[in-house]
């Protein structure tokens, strides 16, 4: 085949706006299900986040590190009511103080360690001393480098293992520097496994693939300026009341946290909606604008972002003022995870993270195990404190484009606002609804 040909065919498969294929915004569950070892590295987190809490729970006078997730925690407890951290105290107590072969198996690797040493140490600084969580590269879809000898090859020594030079492809001299210069320059020059970092991260783009550029023909060219994405509440309405109803009608508030393309999360302030909710009744708006987007950082697409609305009334608000502040604090978590099981396994850190491209797909999915994170950690607590809260929700949005669209009801392609959505949140023996919509606007 010649090789134009091919090029043609590159071309077609890596800018499907060459074909004027118009691109359609997709919207993802809250909470999307894991596997392999994105799995891993989240339960590894989940673990340590679940140990602080139950710790805290069970020592709830306890000294703990200042701005850390314990501190926020013990601060949320203040909320709760006395009968039900009593409750709280007693279970925790038994969990922390069951055998380390118990605790393992309620908290992973973190359960070898004494319930005071999470305490001292706290969420932050819980895996200081242990051995790394185990994760391989090469199944994460990042590049490898490493050598390869037989193990009778190799002999033990007090200064280290003594390898054969015969088995190294260069002088025994600059064996150490051509290892490290080899595996940076295998990561650094971007060359991996694409299908097994697609599956693992998703499809990653370097310049919007959409673009008309070479085409003259085109239906959405001038909507390209389109390059903010909002989310705009609806309604927020009282299904059933909380308990108990007699006590008088709720008050209602919502926080948020918005995550970015490149995995960055920002804490949405919260704002009062106000009282007298009870059965049925509702407030509806007609422009309020939650959150705001803009589309043009990072030339990587395609670009997801999420809004997390947390939900609290007034009454039960502690909690649900944590899960606010505790995104922020898984994110740093997750990244390190990962960071660390890179290093761990003989990858450049450094390397990886410093690639735009590796770098924006793994940011990109960092929120979504946060959001995992988030979701179980708050199932635990639920558990834990015999109480409901409002667990929040994470609305997900991927845009392959500044050109992309949802459809209109009767199905055609162009809609510059999503579909209205629905979500329901229950607790306290109550459940409200909230309706949203995305908008694409210039």
């Amino acid at each position: 085949m010649p090789v134009s040909t091919n090029l043609q065919l590159e071309q077609l498969q890596f800018r499907p706006g060459l074909l004027n294929i118009k691109p359609t915004i997709t919207e993802d569950p809250s909470v999307e299900e894991l596997d392999g070892e994105l799995l891993k590295i989240a339960e590894d987190v989940f673990n340590a986040a679940k140990y602080t809490v139950t710790a805290v729970a069970a020592e709830q006078d306890a000294q703990v590190q200042p701005d850390s997730l314990a501190a926020d925690f013990k601060g949320a407890l203040k909320s709760v009511k006395p009968e039900m951290l009593s409750q709280a105290r007693i279970q925790a107590a038994e969990l922390v103080k069951a055998s380390p072969t118990v605790r393992q198996t309620v908290f992973g690797r973190y359960g070898q360690l004494p319930s005071q040493a999470v305490l001292n140490s706290g969420f932050e600084r819980i895996d200081q001393g242990l051995t790394p969580l185990k994760v391989s590269p090469k199944l994460l879809g990042l590049p490898e480098a490493r050598i390869s000898v037989s193990l009778s090859d190799i002999t033990a020594t007090d200064g280290g293992l003594l390898i054969p030079q015969a088995n190294l492809r260069v002088p025994a001299a600059d064996f150490e520097s051509a290892v490290h210069n080899s595996q940076t320059a295998a990561i650094e020059s971007g060359v991996l496994d694409s299908n097994r970092f697609s599956q693992v991260w998703g499809e990653v783009y370097d310049g919007d693939p959409y673009s008309p550029m070479d085409s003259p023909e085109d239906d959405f060219e001038g909507q390209s300026t389109t390059d903010k994405l909002g989310l705009y509440v609806r309604k927020i309405k009282c299904e059933d009341e909380t308990n108990p109803e007699w006590l008088g009608d709720d008050e209602i508030a919502l926080a948020g946290v918005s995550t970015d393309e490149d995995g960055d999360t920002k804490k949405i302030n919260e704002r009062y909606i106000g009282g007298g909710f009870k059965d049925g009744k509702e407030k509806n708006y007609s422009s309020w604008r939650y959150h705001m987007f803009g589309m043009r950082e990072g030339r990587y697409w395609p670009k997801k972002y999420g809004v997390t609305f947390i939900l609290a009334e007034k009454d039960n608000g502690g909690l649900s003022t944590f899960l606010n502040n505790l995104w922020t604090r898984i994110r740093d978590k997750v990244k390190a995870a990962i960071a660390k099981a890179i290093e761990a396994a003989g990858g450049a850190v450094g390397a990886i993270f410093g690639s735009a491209e590796i770098g924006a797909a793994i940011g990109r999915a960092v929120g979504q195990l946060v959001a995992w994170v988030v979701d179980k950690l708050a199932g635990w607590l639920i558990k834990l404190l015999k109480d409901d809260i409002f667990k929040p929700y994470t609305a997900w949005v991927t845009v392959p484009s500044f050109g992309a669209r949802w459809n209109y009801p009767n199905g055609q392609w162009g809609n510059p606002w999503s579909p209205i959505r629905t979500v329901r949140f229950s607790g306290f023996g109550g459940r409200y609804r909230l309706d949203y919509q995305w908008h694409l606007y210039a």
